[in-house]
Formats: C-alpha cells, structure tokens, sequence
C-alpha cells in the first residue's frame, strides 16, 4: 500500500470505511473541543528555520548554566562520553520487548546482563528487565507482596514523596490495599521504630523503607526495620539509591524481600522526567510473584549458551488474566545505558561514584552553613539534607533571580516540615556552584533577620 498521503488515496479510505472524508472520524467530538486549523506561520527555508530553532532553545537553561540544588527528584551524574557512544549504536538504540528469542538473542544479552549487575550491587537473588521507573516500581512491589502472603495493608514511611504516595495509591485502590503510615524521629530523621511497631499486625503485606530516606538521612536500623517485618509474617520493601552501594551496606544483606530503585542514575539524566528506569529485584523465593520480564541464560540442543525468556507463563501475552503485570514494555534502552555504565565503572568505580556524591553532600552543607543554615535532621546523611527557613518560596525565588536553584518544599510531602527546603548535589557541582548558591542566598537570610 501506498503510504505517502495524497486526495486520491484519502479518498479510497473514506469510502471504504463509510465516510465522505477524514474530518467526519472526528464528528463525535463537541465541536468547540476540535481545533478550527493550526494557526501556524509561513513557510520558512530550511536555513531560516534552524536559526529560529536554535533561538528558542537558547533560552532555555540548563543544570550546568544554572546550577540545580533541588533534592528529592532526580538528580544528573556524571555519565562518561563513552555510555552514550556505546549505546546509541543501532544494535542498541531501537530494543524493546523481545517476544521471539529465538531472532533477539543480542537484546536478550544485553538485559540478561543489566539484571546481572543488578543482582550483584543490590545482593537480592533475581532482577526483571526494568520498570517505568521507581514510583511504579513500588506500585509493583506492592501487588506482590499482597500476591505473596494475601495480605491487604502495606506500610510506607510518612516521610515519603507525594509523588510516590500518589502512585502507589493509584496502584493500590483498585485491588483494596490499604496504605498507611509510619513516623519518624523528629530528631535524628531516621523511621521511628516504635512508630512501625505500632502499625504491625497479621493483616501487613508488606513494610516499605527507603536508604538513604526522603530527608538524605541513612537508616541506620534497616535490619532492624526488616525483623519486625518478617516477625509480622510480612515482606521487607526497599527503596535505595543504587548510586549510595558502593559506600553502604546493600539491601540484600539487610533482609529484603523486595528492592526497588531508580537505574536511570545510571548512563541517563533528568531530561525532562523520562524516559527512566524502574528497578525491581527480589529473592528467589518469590521469584514466581515478580511482575516483569525476566530473561535467563540456557543452552541450545547444540550445547551453545543462549537466552529466553523465563517465567512467561505469569505474563498477559500468555495468561492475560494470570498476568503478575500489565506492563507490557521493559526499559531496555536505559537498561542497557545503565549495564554499560556500571560495567565501565566496576566495584572500585562504584565506591569511587559513592565517596564523590557524599563528598557533594558536604560541600553543599558547608555552602550552606556559610550562609547561615543549618541541618534540620542529626541523622547521617548521604547527598540530600533538609534545612529550615522561614519562607521557602521567597527564598526559592530569591535564588533563581541570581540564576541558582535553591532546595525543594517539603509541605507537599510532610505537612509538618512546610517552612524547610529539601537540598541536594552530587559530583556534577563544583566550588564555583557551592559559592554562586551561597551568594544567591544570603540576601534573603538578611532581609528575613531584618
């Protein structure tokens, strides 16, 4: 069929599907709903053009002309050259779901790998192919504990993203699990245990910790965290910041069950928001309760290594109404960033990433104690603190007029902390960055003392 758009060919269409044009498809939306034309400008050369592209997009402004200090979100790294280079070759640029193994096998390398690595730096037993991205991946680790144990309450903690908190519950409302909420010390920042203790019973799926938590603080009592779990007869969820592995102890030698993070930290970047990498690990266990794809490594009839898929017989290609999941799309791009990345870097390139975003963290907290801040948690922090002051959208304003991005609002997220900031760095700072943030804050500390 001829694919170029033409009268003639439009015509066909129309009369084969029972229409007189194209227009009359869209005759069931209300009329002043429907575009009346595009008011776009003339045609322009090509050469014209371009320079008017370039023109609107130099107005935009990026992390590193406008240093980003915002903490809670995604956060750029410092990504080699090389993780692109490798990437973006064809083999790679166009992966996606590999329903035929038998035609895939280098896609299936590549994600078999990307698992691999998972497996390693988080000591859980089994990794999927990816996720959209942490919130959802959380969503997921939820159902599954409910899958697991039959449980209908899953504990997070209060100091959690509402972000985060929105998804879940998006995920959680229509099979009937009920969120709840633990506290957490007013002091250190850490989970309050007592707090846990408390929400327990034989009804909890599951128990979700983050570490570091949403404040940057470090729970030093994860294990502990998890024993109470488990002595509740529920699964131990965690949350972490692969990038943090190299430097702290890694979640399966906590306990959990479940792991989930965001591996776009990875070979990616903010970019927008997306696309992103959602991971997902787990004990094997459970393995069969895990929603995803999962490639594995086997032999041919010849005795020559091979990959496949595994477990398919959980998926809705297979079993639509046995599915563990609905996703029907893995991540396998930013995987495979993500696999190169960490390949490059190594054990000892992993510590080094680790010591260097703690690093950030400091110099951040000395920036700002220069300019009369201090940390409102005692808690250990990794590259994220939070700090108070008496108005955060003066302050945030204050800072981007002097080009800076100061820390992000916590009252979205925990109501109680609505007059503190949520900072953060890593490696991609440097000294000139730490003084610009200082400079643009300082004028607004003077004129809050006044």
């Amino acid at each position: 069929m001829h694919l170029i758009p033409n009268d003639s060919l439009e015509a066909e269409m129309a009369a084969t599907v029972g229409v007189r044009s194209a227009k009359d498809l869209f005759l069931e939306i209300p009329a002043a709903l429907r575009i009346q034309g595009l008011k776009l400008p003339p045609a322009e050369p090509e050469r014209h053009m371009a320079r008017r592209l370039r023109t609107l997009l130099a107005k935009n402004k990026s992390y590193e002309q406008m240093p980003n200090f915002l903490g809670g979100g995604l956060k750029p790294q410092l990504v080699p050259a090389a993780v692109r280079a490798v990437a973006h070759r064809q083999e790679f640029i166009t992966s996606y779901t590999p329903y035929q193994p038998e035609v895939s096998q280098g896609l299936l390398q590549v994600i078999f790998e990307y698992q691999s690595l998972m497996c390693d730096i988080t000591r859980m037993d089994v990794s999927n192919a990816g996720m959209y991205d942490q919130p959802t991946a959380l969503g997921e680790a939820a159902l599954m504990a409910t899958r697991v144990n039959d449980r209908m309450r899953f504990l997070v903690p209060e100091h959690l993203s509402w972000e985060k908190r929105s998804i879940l519950h998006n995920y959680t409302r229509g099979p009937g699990i009920v969120v709840e909420t633990y506290g957490y010390d007013a002091k250190t920042g850490r989970s309050d245990l007592a707090s846990l203790q408390s929400k327990l019973g034989p009804d909890v799926s599951g128990v979700y910790l983050e570490n570091p938590n949403h404040f940057g603080v470090f729970e030093e009592e994860a294990k502990r965290v998890g024993e109470l779990a488990h002595a509740a007869g529920a699964l131990f969820v965690m949350g972490v910041d692969l990038t943090s592995l190299g430097v702290v102890a890694p979640p399966g030698t906590l306990g959990a069950d479940i792991v989930v993070a965001e591996g776009s930290c990875f070979g990616g970047a903010p970019a927008l928001g997306g696309p992103l990498l959602g991971t997902l690990c787990a004990t094997e266990a459970i393995v069969r309760k895990m929603p995803g794809r999962i490639i594995g490594a086997t032999k041919d009839e010849s005795g020559k290594r091979g990959f496949v898929m595994t477990l398919q017989a959980r998926e809705q290609h297979i079993r639509r109404a046995k599915a563990t999941s609905n996703i029907c799309s893995n991540e396998a791009l930013i995987a495979n960033q993500a696999a190169i990345h960490l390949t490059m870097l190594g054990r000892t390139g992993l510590r080094a990433m680790g010591l260097q975003n703690l690093e950030a963290g400091v110099k951040l907290e000395s920036a700002l104690a220069a300019a009369g801040f201090s940390r409102r948690f005692t808690g250990a922090f990794y590259n994220e603190f939070v700090t108070h002051t008496a108005d955060p959208k003066a302050l945030h304003e204050q800072a981007l007029k002097a080009g800076v991005h100061a820390g992000h609002p916590l009252e979205a997220d925990v109501f109680a902390l609505k007059n503190c900031l949520l900072w953060g760095s890593t490696p991609i700072h440097n000294d000139e960055d730490y003084a610009r943030l200082a400079e643009a804050v300082k004028p607004q500390l003077k004129a809050v003392r006044a």
